[in-house]
């Protein structure tokens, strides 16, 4: 009897484990709920945001309805690698962010490799910004600049030539895109 009664409260608020949404809802303090590249997830996903965004509250069928207190501002990220709802973006503000200017690429990687100095950092900007005007399919993030930059700069490549064959799958992830990419950073360093 005592294992059957343990089995029906499973569904309990005992067993609950708290993630991150459900954690600003019953957060008592001010919080920030980052939800990154929203547009990655699944339509029940989307779903869940709605009744978050515009009820401040989530169902959990086996419990109930859990209301937050308003008190968590919400920031969703995406990389338009699909549309979202009309519904999700009603509620929310849209600002679209760019990739940085040479000079301002520069000083972030400065930021991030060490030794990295002003005319190195600004020459892999210019040579980034114009791998991002190329005709590819997924241009590079930052984040993907400064891995491969780390990587390049632990191992001592070039960033030229053979060295950056071996190493354009770090930096450019479709196999077409990197075959451009080649072709065209050997006419951008002939310059």
């Amino acid at each position: 009897m005592d294992e059957k009664k343990n089995i029906e409260n499973i569904f309990s608020e005992e067993f609950l484990i708290e993630r991150p949404i459900l954690q600003a809802l019953r957060s008592k303090e001010m919080s920030l709920l980052l939800i990154d590249e929203v547009d990655r997830a699944d339509e029940e996903m989307e779903a869940l945001l709605l009744e978050v965004l515009a009820e401040d509250q989530v169902t959990i069928p086996e419990l109930g309805t859990i209301t937050g207190s308003n008190n968590f501002h919400t920031i969703l990220t995406s990389n338009s690698t699909r549309e979202l709802s009309d519904a999700l973006k009603r509620r929310c503000i849209y600002l679209y962010l760019d990739f940085p200017e040479i000079n301002r690429e520069a000083m972030i990687l400065r930021n991030h490799i060490e030794g990295l100095d002003q005319d190195e950092a600004e020459k892999v900007a210019s040579l980034i910004s114009y791998i991002r005007k190329l005709n590819i399919q997924k241009p590079p993030s930052i984040a993907e600049v400064i891995d491969w930059l780390r990587y390049v700069w632990f191992k001592n490549y070039s960033l030229e030539g053979n060295g950056l064959e071996k190493n354009i799958g770090i930096l450019i992830k479709n196999n077409n895109d990197q075959k451009v990419v080649l072709e065209e950073i050997e006419k951008f360093n002939s310059k």
